[in-house]
């Protein structure tokens, strides 16, 4: 079995339209412009933001629970737009989940499609991943389609999977491996 062994550092990466760079606790202004807004929060596990406080802790929370978590900067404006993560990382059976987030202003517009893609390579290649899984909940189709689009096929669904903002909700679990992100990249 191959050692997976963590980086030093969250690597910097670059898409055509991003930067995708650790996230600060400087980005909490950032973060509380689009997370304040409830339909950024309507499908995820968080509640829409109230103030700066909840971003800052939204920071703490997401450096704690994940293995590497990227700010998505546009690199025009500076600002930061969404995140994504790695989380749930297993380092003997070398899989983790993707998680991202976009600012409702560039939805449809292929930037987490752009994220999640960076964020699965270097899943594979800096952290020395073999399987990659996400999760949405049903009614998330947008956050499916991006799944499907950078290659992780559907598995099925977990009933009653996690419980959030009061109630349990049902999650479609996708998931790519190290193989196939060999084959839809030719090499």
């Amino acid at each position: 079995m191959r050692n997976a062994t963590l980086p030093p550092a969250i690597p910097r990466l670059q898409t055509p339209r991003l930067i995708l760079r650790a996230i600060d606790p400087g980005d909490a202004d950032d973060i509380f412009a689009y997370a304040a807004d409830p339909e950024v929060a309507r499908y995820t596990l968080w509640r829409a933001h109230t103030s700066i406080e909840e971003s800052r802790q939204f920071i703490a929370w997401l450096t704690r629970v994940s293995v590497a978590c990227w700010a998505l900067v546009h690199p025009d404006t500076g600002h930061v737009i969404g995140t994504s993560f790695l989380h749930s990382y297993h380092a003997q059976h070398q899989r983790a989940a993707i998680a991202f987030n976009l600012a409702k202003a560039l939805w449809g517009q292929g930037y987490a499609t752009e994220a999640a893609h960076a964020v699965m390579r270097a899943g594979f290649m800096y952290y020395g991943l073999n399987r990659i899984e996400g999760t949405c909940m049903l009614g998330h189709v947008a956050s499916a389609r991006v799944m499907e689009k950078v290659g992780m096929r559907c598995e099925g669904m977990l009933r009653q999977y996690v419980w959030a903002k009061d109630a349990f909700h049902d999650l479609k679990l996708y998931a790519i491996l190290r193989m196939d992100m060999q084959e839809c990249s030719g090499g």
